[in-house]
Order: structure tokens, then C-alpha cells, then sequence
């Protein structure tokens, strides 16, 4: 129809990659809408060079940048959407609100408030944050985890947004 495409920005989870997402990805291209997926911090192949961050906007704010200095025809940058899972979840608003470019958030079954991660009763999911994090340090964890809240972005979060959960 000769309209420019919008852009979804999508999130995998804490212990999930971006060729995870492979199904969100699909149902938004059927719609016409254009999809580039991360491994934010911490995540997938950006592990080994950056680890789980309070401040994975930033992160992100660079992957738009570089988006939006390129000649992508048929793209429309001045609609960006982000989507999360999990992990992901809590990262979609967390962009939002801290990127005036983000036009629009989905969550799916984000946390609220991360950490403090060694409060949590369940081994795994501390075992993948010291991984994340590059850590054997649990109060490491907690320290970067106790920072990761929608508690600071709520204010923030003016665009239509979606937080679904259960």
C-alpha cells in the first residue's frame, strides 16, 4: 500500500536468545511490521562482551541509532514498537520509558521488580543471573538486580502499552 513499515524492537528472555523469538517475529512481519531482535546485555551472543545491566536502554539506544543512521527503505524509524518475554518483558517498558523513540510496549510475563535476585527460592534462575551478570558474586547479582525496577520508569511510561501476565 505504499505505507513505510513500523519497527518492533523484540526481547528474549533471561536464559532465552533472540533466535528464540522466531514466532513473535512471524506474526508481526504477517501485519506488515518490521522486526529486528536483540541480545541485549547478558544475553545470547553478547554475552561474552557485555554483561546484565540496570541500564539496558542504553544498549539499546546505540542498536536504534545505528538502525536509524542506515538507508533502510520501506522502514518507518519514526514508529518503534518494543516486545519482550520473560526477562524480555520487564526490558520492553524499561526501554520505553527511557527512549522518547519508542512509540508503543508489549510485556509478556515481565517482572515488575527483579531482584534482589538471592531472595528468589529457585537455584536455576540464580544460577543463570551469575551468569548473566559474569559473576560468582551473588551480592554482585543483587546489586545489579535491586537496580533493574519499573519503580523508576512508571512516571515514564506515556505511550500505549501492553503488560500481559498471569
Amino acid at each position: 500500500d505504499g505505507t513505510d513499515s513500523p519497527l518492533t524492537v523484540l526481547f528474549p528472555g533471561l536464559d532465552s536468545t533472540k533466535e528464540e523469538m522466531f514466532a513473535y517475529e512471524s506474526s508481526l512481519l504477517e501485519r506488515g511490521i518490521a522486526t529486528l531482535t536483540v541480545d541485549g546485555p547478558g544475553q545470547g551472543e553478547t554475552w561474552s562482551e557485555h554483561r546484565m545491566s540496570p541500564e539496558y536502554w542504553r544498549f539499546i539506544a546505540d542498536v536504534l541509532d545505528h538502525v536509524e543512521a542506515q538507508d533502510h527503505e520501506g522502514l518507518d524509524t519514526t514508529r518503534i514498537g518494543t516486545l519482550g518475554q520473560s526477562l524480555g518483558g520487564y526490558y520492553a517498558p524499561h526501554v520505553a520509558a527511557n527512549d522518547d523513540r519508542v512509540m508503543a510496549w508489549v510485556g509478556i510475563s515481565g517482572p515488575f521488580t527483579v531482584g534482589p535476585v538471592s531472595h528468589w527460592g529457585f537455584d536455576l534462575a540464580r544460577e543463570q543471573f551469575l551468569h548473566a551478570c559474569q559473576t560468582d558474586d551473588m551480592a554482585e547479582v543483587d546489586e545489579i538486580s535491586d537496580n533493574m525496577s519499573l519503580r523508576d520508569d512508571i512516571d515514564d511510561l506515556t505511550v500505549p502499552s501492553v503488560f500481559i501476565t498471569g
